[in-house]
């Protein structure tokens, strides 16, 4: 089992990142509320600046990579190369919001599992243009050795670049056939490109790299692997890295170390080389202890839609907002009360993209008996403002929390809507 996060460094700096995120919340907000401010989002990107560097000063890869791509956006935002527009902003917001709440999960004992940032970061990359992995968030250790009882095949330094590119032509033809016909055979003609690369490499990082990718062509067997979208696109990214190789590129980049891992991370014990990179690296440990991403991220198709990260990014935006409005109200109703109905009048998109029922049906409860208020149909008192006040609070952690929900929170939701 790996070390557990030594919290001290992170806690160390902790308070400063927390004063950064809040001005930059401060001025998203400000933008959202009048989009003809997007100027000043230029100061926002100097306070993101300083959080990655805090980041990566306590060595939170996969934070600082999140906090980077906030800042991207951002940039372009601010540019005009994108408009501001609700959806934007909301993302923008909950992307601080969760990687607030991820670094106070840190405090809080929870393991460093990048992959968990996912849903909040995807949004930021679909308004680029950009496509995102779950496998450009997972950063394991990687700073072991591979065995030694490796077979090592020695060639002259001269031979390397035409045998690395027959090996390369041979992994092409058994990639092609293996996306066309899922034939086994070719899956084990690109497992033996593998193990040949692998064989005639003198340094470690390479060597690493090509024993690890033999472990990825064994998991594609596997259909929850297979269908992947991802993992077809990173054989992709070992041809190329073939073609680099070929052409006198030997330094393999760390990212795609990283990537193919969590592709062996998330198949199944079924080969020699899968247990033995699943041991060497702790794989097993390297994932978010409460999701068993062997099944539920398997597959492009159960993540979450476009339309329900969008959704899902509001809520977190406005649940502050709502609170606020909330505390407000009193047993006279007023301006209050109208203003936090309007707000919730606003949640349409919500309603209509959020397919968890349960959280739905919490905000759905909510705004039933704001609207049971408006109408005098029942009257405030402190019972409701209190009732009000703890679905509010439990929407909000709902919201955070959205695809990590156990039975136990969801039993929570159920007693407080029927509350």
């Amino acid at each position: 089992m790996p070390e557990a996060f030594d919290t001290g460094p992170l806690s160390w700096v902790k308070d400063e990142i927390n004063q950064s995120l809040a001005k930059v919340k401060l001025n998203f907000n400000k933008v959202a509320e009048r989009p003809e401010e997007f100027a000043s989002l230029r100061f926002t990107e100097t306070y993101l600046y300083q959080v990655s560097g805090a980041l990566d000063m306590v060595g939170l890869e996969g934070c600082k990579h999140f906090c980077s791509e906030i800042e991207k956006l951002t940039n372009q935002v601010e540019k005009q190369l994108i408009p501001v527009s609700d959806t934007v902003m909301a993302s923008l917001l909950n992307a601080v919001d969760a990687l607030m709440q991820y670094l106070q999960d840190l405090l809080n004992g929870m393991p460093d599992t990048p992959t968990r940032l996912y849903n909040s970061m995807k949004p930021l990359l679909d308004f680029q243009g950009k496509s995102l992995d779950i496998s450009d968030l997972f950063y394991p250790d990687t700073t072991f050795n591979v065995p030694k009882e490796l077979n090592t095949h020695w060639i002259e330094e001269s031979e390397t670049s035409e045998f690395i590119a027959d090996q390369r032509a041979f992994f092409q033809k058994s990639l092609l056939e293996w996306l066309k016909t899922k034939n086994v055979n070719a899956l084990n003609f690109m497992t033996e490109v593998m193990q040949n690369v692998q064989q005639i490499q003198q340094k470690n990082a390479q060597k690493t790299l090509w024993w690890v990718a033999t472990a990825f062509t064994e998991a594609l067997a596997q259909d929850k692997i297979a269908d992947h979208a991802g993992a077809k696109k990173l054989c992709r990214k070992l041809d190329n890295q073939l073609r680099n190789m070929a052409q006198g590129d030997t330094k393999p980049p760390s990212q795609l170390l990283r990537n193919v891992l969590y592709y062996v991370a998330i198949s199944e014990r079924k080969t020699e080389a899968i247990t033995k990179v699943k041991d060497l690296f702790e794989l097993d440990y390297a994932l978010p202890q409460y999701a068993d991403y062997s099944n539920t991220i398997a597959s492009e198709n159960l993540l979450a839609t476009p339309a329900e990260l969008a959704a899902l990014a509001q809520l977190n935006a406005d649940l502050s907002k709502f609170k606020d409005l909330w505390a407000s109200v009193t047993s006279e109703g007023g301006p209050p009360l109208t203003a936090f109905i309007v707000k919730l009048n606003n949640g349409v998109v919500i309603q209509q993209a959020l397919n968890n029922r349960n959280v739905l049906n919490l905000f759905n409860a909510v705004h039933t008996l704001a609207m049971a208020l408006t109408a005098e149909t029942l009257k405030i008192d402190e019972s409701i403002i209190i009732e009000v006040a703890s679905a509010l609070n439990l929407l909000e952690y709902a919201g955070a929390n959205y695809f990590e929900l156990n039975e136990e929170v969801n039993e929570k939701i159920t007693s407080q809507v029927n509350r």
